[in-house]
This record gives structure tokens, sequence and C-alpha cells, in this order.
């Protein structure tokens, strides 16, 4: 007995003894000094926009080191800049599992919660925040800057449109279309009862007559001469028209009170006329957020919303009673500006949930005719063309929160660190102009010294980047994005998506995120198909121009530039406590405010 006993007590002490081996063979083995350098080369990426490669990086310093908590701080605001913010919120939480003291960090983490919340409501707003004060859209104080002599002469308005710093005004009675560019007048076409220009891209249009026809217009992109051409001849009357992709048209025929789908050749894919019975309908205006058409009714005062799906196949998705409704446009939120007669104003709300709500942003103008959004703000013009207003767009509810990066990120050594900083708002933030914002800076987490220049940078052929996906799949896109970056391409100022991409909600997020935070434009070109509303939301809200032509002409890229620059004590910034070597940016700009945090390692800029 006492010999099975010394047996077990053997092999229980080898098993004990077995496993202790095995656990002492999986503790990780840290090297810290390799863990740092590479954490150096994933913040020096950082600074070079070379996003993947520094994700990468840190991937690497934690194999290295697991106990680097460090890198999970870093790794959030690299997933920040990607877009990801909900990743990156999640790192920062594993960060502060262990870093539990650091209020800084938890600081931070609220900024990046409230980002979230703010970059869905702005892409699903329950209720329209919108609203706008006219001035005299001629008045060099504003913009707009429109040439004082453009009302001479003019018989009465059709429909106002634009298309990047081009206006197009339309004289239905006095048989002309006359176009600005930033203000000032480039061309008067002579076309007979004008009712609407439709841009293809910013060199090439389309004018609609009430008569059916439709004329190409062409500016030469050297010579800036200017061609017209007949385009296609319907056999009905036009009171106002889209484009929907680069073989569609949505126009509004008054006589027969329908909505005609038309082909490039002028023929009819398909058709949609009010339901019911009383007042016969008349169609007088009609305008797109991607395949969502708004469509205005003036016979029997109402705007009715529709999603078109191919062909006749129509959905109705709301409508709305506005008596007297004469035109209307979407704006950024996904709602309406809708002009009435009374010299009235109103917004229809949101429309992403069904819900429908109808307020008014201004009574008592002189005689609105037409209306189209413009330079970031609101073009009204009265019935006889002769009175511009133009209303900038402010928020009811105070700043609203704003997405924004800083790069270009260099030094200067003398007695002090002097800190210089760029950042390039998307052109949506283009109405901010050259005016200097309010900052705010932080350091160490003492208030620093921050100087803010400010400038509007007009760029007439910006570099672009086309992305396609055949398919439609948006991980394609990001794929190329992380191809270039690879290959040591720097970031284009405007991506040109095709307008087949589908975006779930979580796509749409970090596509917006990431244009917002790098400061790029979203461009789509309609080829084919038109462009779903979610992705369509997302172009108007980077400043982005819609195309309907494969290889389309660029809008220029208007927007602003801060350069921020801070004199810095020369304090050794050591690794360990990444929140420590924080340099934070506070900024109230008009309606919007901004905040940015970066780490600030002296010793990488050496």
């Amino acid at each position: 007995m006492r010999r099975w006993v010394a047996v077990a007590a053997g092999v229980i002490i080898w098993v004990l003894l077995l496993c202790l081996g095995v656990g002492a063979q999986e503790m990780p083995k840290a090297d810290r000094r390799a863990s740092e350098v590479i954490f150096m080369m994933a913040y020096r990426d950082l600074l070079g926009r070379r996003y993947w490669s520094s994700l990468a990086n840190i991937s690497g310093a934690l194999k290295k080191n697991t106990y680097f908590v460090d890198l999970y701080f870093l790794r959030s605001v690299v997933q920040r800049r990607m877009g990801n913010l909900d990743d990156a919120a999640a790192s920062l939480r594993s960060y502060l599992e262990v870093r539990r003291n650091d209020y800084r960090g938890k600081s931070i983490l609220r900024s990046l919660e409230d980002e979230i919340r703010s970059l869905r409501l702005a892409l699903r707003p329950k209720a329209s925040m919108l609203s706008a004060t006219f001035v005299d859209a001629r008045d060099g104080s504003v913009l707009p800057k429109l040439d004082r002599t453009f009302i001479l002469g003019m018989g009465g308005a059709g429909k106002v449109s634009s298309l990047g710093d081009k206006l197009f005004l339309v004289d239905s009675l006095g048989d002309r279309v006359v176009i600005y560019r930033g203000g000032k007048r480039l061309a008067s076409l002579a076309i007979k009862s004008p009712v609407a220009v439709v841009p293809l891209d910013y060199l090439n249009w389309v004018v609609l007559s009430s008569d059916g026809g439709a004329f190409r217009v062409e500016e030469n992109q050297y010579s800036g001469a200017i061609s017209q051409g007949p385009y296609f001849k319907h056999d009905g009357h036009i009171s106002d028209g889209v484009a929907l992709s680069d073989g569609a048209f949505a126009v509004t025929d008054r006589i027969s009170g329908s909505l005609l789908i038309l082909s490039s050749g002028g023929r009819v894919m398909g058709q949609w006329r009010p339901n019911g019975s009383g007042r016969l309908p008349e169609l007088v205006a009609v305008d797109s957020l991607g395949s969502r058409l708004a469509v205005a009714d003036r016979g029997r005062g109402m705007v009715y919303v529709l999603d078109w799906t191919g062909g006749s196949s129509f959905k109705e998705v709301a409508n709305v009673r506005v008596n007297g409704v004469r035109d209307l446009t979407w704006n950024h939120e996904g709602g309406l500006f809708v002009v009435a007669e009374g010299g009235a104003l109103f917004k229809v709300g949101p429309l992403w949930d069904g819900t429908v709500t109808l307020d008014t942003v201004a009574r008592g103008l002189k005689d609105p005719w037409t209306v189209c959004t413009y330079q970031g703000g609101i073009m009204l013009l009265d019935q006889g063309g002769r009175q511009p207003l133009w209303g900038g767009l402010i928020y009811n509810d105070g700043a609203v929160n704003g997405l924004f990066g800083v790069m270009d990120m260099a030094i200067d050594e003398g007695d002090v660190y002097s800190l210089t900083m760029t950042s390039r708002l998307s052109p949506f933030f283009a109405s901010i102009g050259d005016r200097f914002p309010v900052v705010r800076g932080v350091w160490q987490n003492k208030l620093a010294l921050v100087s803010v220049s400010g400038s509007r940078r007009l760029i007439p052929e910006p570099q672009v980047v086309a992305l396609e996906s055949p398919d439609g799949d948006p991980s394609r896109l990001w794929r190329d994005i992380r191809a270039r970056e690879e290959k040591g391409m720097s970031l284009p100022q405007v991506l040109l998506l095709n307008s087949n991409v589908r975006l779930g909600r979580r796509d749409q997020e970090r596509l917006l995120a990431y244009c917002l935070m790098n400061g790029l434009r979203l461009d789509v070109a309609a080829i084919g198909v038109p462009s779903s509303p979610e992705l369509d939301a997302v172009r108007r809200l980077t400043g982005g121009s819609l195309y309907f032509r494969a290889k389309p002409a660029l809008t220029p890229l208007d927007g602003v530039e801060w350069t921020f620059r801070m004199p810095l004590p020369k304090v050794d910034v050591p690794l360990g406590n990444v929140s420590d070597s924080l340099v934070s940016l506070f900024v109230d700009a008009e309606d919007y405010s901004f905040r940015e945090w970066m780490p600030f390692f002296p010793a990488a800029f050496r």
C-alpha cells in the first residue's frame, strides 16, 4: 500500500512540475528595447500619414512587448485618422484598463465618443438644425460676389443651379442662360425658352428648354471658348430636370403632370404620376439626392419624395403639403429647402427615418421663385430675376462638433521647441473662410500658447485618385488606398468614387470620418446607375461634387488651411505614458468646434 501511495505521489509531483514548466515556456518575454524602437517607427509613419504601415508596426511592437500599453493609445490615434472611430475608442479603453488614473486619456475618450455621436448625427439627423439669414447676393462683403450688372435685361427667371463656384441663371423670357464663375460673369448663351441647366461636370452642361429640347454646352479647358449644340428632343413640356446618371435624366412635364426618366437620347425609360383625384397635378420642380427624388406639384400643393429603382419603379418615401410650391433643393442634412408663393422659404426635416416635418425658414421674401445650394449657403432668385439673395447656413443649437486632423508637424530648436502644425479642412468647411478661429492649446497637462493663421486655398486642378469597385464592395476602396500607401504615394486632395459603391452604416461613417480627418473631398461619378442616397450624403458632407461623365472635369478645390504655432519648453519626453506627450488643440470656428490630439516626441524629428 505504501508503495502505491509513493508512486501516486510521484506522479502528482511530476504532473505539477510539468504544468509549471509549460506555464514558464508560455510566459511571453518582453523585448522592451525592440518594442520602443518599433513604437517610434509607428509614430513616424503616423506623422507621414502611412496609417496601415503604422498599424503593422504597432502590432509588431506588441509582439515584442505585450505589456507596452502605450501602443494601444497610439493605435487609437492611428485608427481615428483612418476613420475607424469605434475601433479607436476600443483601443483607448484597452489602454485605460491598465492606466486607470490617466485622466487625460479619459478626457480624450469622452471627446472621441462625442465625435462618434456627432458623426452619426450628421449622417442621420433626427431633426433639422439649419437656419439662414439672407443678404443681397451682390454685396461684396459676402459670398458669392456676383457682378452687380447681371440683372440688366433679365426678362424672367427660370431655375437657378450650381456646381462648384459656377452659378447658372436661367432667363426664360429673355431666351438666355447667364453663367458665373467665382462671382464673375463667364458667358451668356442664347437659347430659346430655357428652363434649367443640368451640369454634367465642371466644363460640360445640358440646358433644358420648355419645348422639350435639350442642348449640350461645353467650355474649352484651355481657351475658355464655349460651344453649344443640340443634345436630344423630348415631345413634351419640360419645367425642370436633373441628371441621375450618365445615361438618365429625370424631368418634370408640366402639361402631362408626370415625372419622366429620359435617356440621353430623349427616350422615355420610366414614368410616374401622382395618384388621386381633384385638382390636376402640375409638376414644376425636381431635385435628386442620389436615386432619391423630390418633386414639387404646384397644382395640388404637394411635395413628393420618391426612390427610383429603375424603369417605372418608384417607391414613395414621403409627401408633405406646401401650398403654392415653386421650387425645392436637397440639403446636406437629407432634408429639403422649399420655395413657395407669398415670399416663404420652408425646410422639410431630414427624411432618413420616414418622419416628415415642415418648418419656416423665412417669410416676407421678395417673390422668391427658385432656389439652389451654393458656396455653403442658399441662393434664391425672384421671379423677375432681379433680386438675388444669398443665405449662409447656420445651426440653431450652437456649435457643432467637427472633425479635422493636423499634419506636417515640424519643430525648430532654439531655447524652446517651436512646433508648427498644419490642418487642411475638408471643403465642406470652406464657408469658414480665412477668418481666424479661437484656439487653446495644452501640452503636458498645462495650457500652452498657440498662434494660428488661416488662409483660403483655391486649387483649380486638384490632385485626384479614382477608386473603383466593380461589384460595389466598399472594402475594395480601402485596399486600393492601402496599396497606394505601400507604394509610397501620398494622399490626394480628392477621392473620386463610382456611383455603384453601396455603403452600409459603418462604411458610411468610416468614409466620412476618413475624409474629414484628412481634409479630403469626396466626389462621385454617376456612371451606369445613380448614386445611393447614403453615398450622396457623404459627398455633400465633404463639400464634394457629383458628375455624370466617366472622366469628368473636376470642380476646383475650395478649402481652408490653418497653421498652428506653439512654443514649448525643451523638456525631454520619455516613453512610458503617452498621454503626457500629447499636444491638444481646442478650436472654435464660427458654427463648429474641433478638438485634435497628437503625441509629440521631439526625438522623432531629429
